[in-house]
C-alpha cells in the first residue's frame, strides 16, 4: 500500500493547494450476486472564498481530470487501466456533479471556469460519450441564496442548478406580496 507523507514544508503544501484539488476516493465493493463490477466515486475538493469565489485553477484541473479519466479528453499519459475500467461504467447521460457553491458570489467564477473548460473540450477535439453534446453539469448548493437556475443560463454548458435554501428573490417576492413595495412609501 502506498503511504503518502505530508511535506515538512507547510508553505509548499499551501502552494500546492493553490493549483491542485484535494481528492477523496470512495470505493464500493462489488456485489457478486447483482453486479460484479466495483464502483469508484472520486470527489474533488475545491477551495472557495466569499470574495474571490472558487479557486478557478483547481476547479479547472479537477474538470480536466474528470474528462481525462472518462475519456472525454485524450491526453498523455493515458489513465491507469484499473482507474479507466472503474469509470468505464459511466453512462453517456451521467452528469458531472458539483456540490456548491457555498457563497452566492461564487457563481461568476464557477460559470467562467465551466465555459473555459467547455471551450477547451471543443478545441481539443472532444469526442464525447457517443453524444454530440458536452457533459451535463448538475450543481446543488446547500447555502447559496442569491443563485437561481437562471444564473447559469448564460453558460453554453447544459447546467442543472438546485439549492436547499429559500432563494433571496423568493423571500423578496413574498415580502412585497405581504407588505407591499416599501420603497414607494
Amino acid at each position: 500500500m502506498l503511504e503518502l507523507k505530508p511535506s515538512r514544508d507547510p508553505h509548499a503544501e499551501q502552494a500546492r493547494a493553490e493549483y491542485q484539488p484535494g481528492v477523496m476516493l470512495f470505493r464500493q465493493r462489488a456485489n457478486e450476486t447483482t453486479d460484479p463490477t466495483p464502483v469508484l466515486l472520486v470527489l474533488f475538493v475545491i477551495g472557495e472564498t466569499p470574495t474571490r469565489g472558487v479557486n478557478r485553477t483547481t476547479l479547472r484541473d479537477a474538470l480536466d481530470q474528470i474528462a481525462w479519466l472518462s475519456g472525454l479528453k485524450n491526453g498523455d499519459p493515458k489513465p491507469p487501466v484499473h482507474l479507466a475500467q472503474l469509470v468505464a461504467g459511466s453512462k453517456s447521460d451521467d452528469p458531472i456533479h458539483i456540490v456548491g457553491p457555498l457563497f452566492s458570489g461564487s457563481v461568476e467564477s464557477i460559470e467562467a471556469t465551466l465555459d473555459e473548460w467547455r471551450e477547451s473540450l471543443t478545441l481539443a477535439g472532444y469526442r464525447g460519450w457517443g453524444v454530440p453534446t458536452v457533459p451535463r453539469i448538475s450543481i446543488i448548493s446547500g447555502s447559496a441564496t442569491a443563485v437561481s437556475g437562471g444564473s447559469f443560463y448564460s453558460s453554453e454548458l447544459p447546467i442543472d442548478f438546485s439549492t436547499l435554501r429559500i432563494l433571496d428573490s423568493d423571500i423578496h417576492h413574498q415580502i412585497i406580496s405581504e407588505f407591499g413595495d416599501l420603497r414607494r412609501s
